[in-house]
């Protein structure tokens, strides 16, 4: 079974967006986990989970990818095929 993909995203946010439309167009599924980044908590707990304070935050199965700049480069060498 291959490992789903979790977007953490917040509003108003355009490489989130560009996250999404690029899994989108590819026609791969994906959850997305919207962060109101006014709940501190919440922002804490991620960043404590991933390391990372910016957003999107992108995981495979457990394993963070990073945000949409990691995401593109594995768009570029293929490496989404395996999600269709």
């Amino acid at each position: 079974m291959k490992d789903s993909i979790t977007i953490y995203s917040k509003r108003g946010c355009v490489y989130c967006d560009r996250a999404k439309n690029l899994l989108n167009e590819k026609d791969i599924s994906f959850h997305e986990v919207m962060v109101d980044t006014s709940d501190q908590r919440a922002v804490s707990e991620l960043q404590e989970k991933t390391g990372m304070r910016t957003f999107p935050q992108i995981l495979i199965g457990n394993e963070l990818l990073g945000g949409f700049a990691e995401l593109s480069e594995l768009e570029q060498k293929n490496g989404l095929i395996e999600f269709k």
